[in-house]
């Protein structure tokens, strides 16, 4: 079976998401959760992204990256292998973690808000937690926008800003009002992220507005064509990645 197209751009915010293979319960406890996250900082420290929102729950983790110039796919091969590994090891056991690869979808920044609400309810709309238990879970970033853990993946009070909102309640306000199963960004990612669209249309990646859409397409477009471009030339899977991102 083909896989889904990996629409990467410099600059953009990714939704990253992966699950783990069906009964898992990849991250049933704290010693895993504990690890990914401290793995994760090392990973965006490595290839210069920031994370705006993170969720870990039983058998999935949901994230929104932003990049600067680096492939979102190096970055999270070289991170899902070093988790994996963690993971068999801590469980004991062997075999594959995950149910498929990772999925990556370009949000539009004007869309931020709306993609870390629907990442920081997901436990709750998961049926793992209530709203209360959420507002104290330190593996998901919005305990760290309530002010009730700290992360250092996270700054909290940027992200506010650049969302639009200036204040702690006034985020507390938007996550409690809205019922995120009627939100649109969160049932266009639920569609991608367990594969009910079509796999080979570049669009359904990326969500945003006609001309941002039109503009990731063909910035990912020329990113092929340099890559094919420097396998003719026989240059190494790295350094192409070293090239286009200079």
């Amino acid at each position: 079976m083909s896989t889904k197209p990996r629409i990467v751009a410099p600059g953009v915010i990714y939704q990253v998401y992966a699950k783990g293979v069906q009964e898992l319960q990849m991250f049933k406890n704290d010693e895993i959760k504990t690890f990914f996250l401290k793995q994760l900082a090392k990973t965006l420290n490595k290839y210069d992204f920031t994370c705006h929102a993170f969720s870990i729950t039983l058998n999935q983790y949901h994230m929104a990256l932003q990049s600067k110039q680096q492939s979102i796919s190096l970055a999270m091969q070289q991170f899902n292998s070093i988790l994996a590994k963690k993971v068999n090891k801590v469980l004991g056991r062997e075999g594959t973690v995950f149910s498929s690869r990772f999925t990556s979808v370009i949000v539009e920044d004007n869309r931020l808000k709306e993609l870390i609400r629907s990442i920081h309810l997901e436990a709750v709309q998961l049926g793992e937690m209530s709203q209360d238990e959420l507002d104290h879970y330190k593996f998901c970033s919005h305990s760290v926008f309530m002010g009730n853990s700290t992360s250092d993946l996270i700054n909290s009070d940027v992200i506010l800003k650049k969302i639009g909102m200036d204040s702690k309640e006034k985020y507390y306000q938007y996550i409690r009002g809205i019922d995120s199963n009627d939100n649109d960004i969160t049932l266009k990612l639920k569609d991608i992220n367990r594969a009910k669209q079509g796999f080979h249309d570049p669009h359904l990646y990326v969500i945003g507005t006609p001309e941002f859409v039109k503009k990731v397409i063909e910035l990912d477009s020329c990113r092929r064509l340099q890559i094919a471009r420097h396998i003719s030339e026989n240059v190494q899977m790295e350094t192409i990645h070293e090239k286009i991102a200079k």
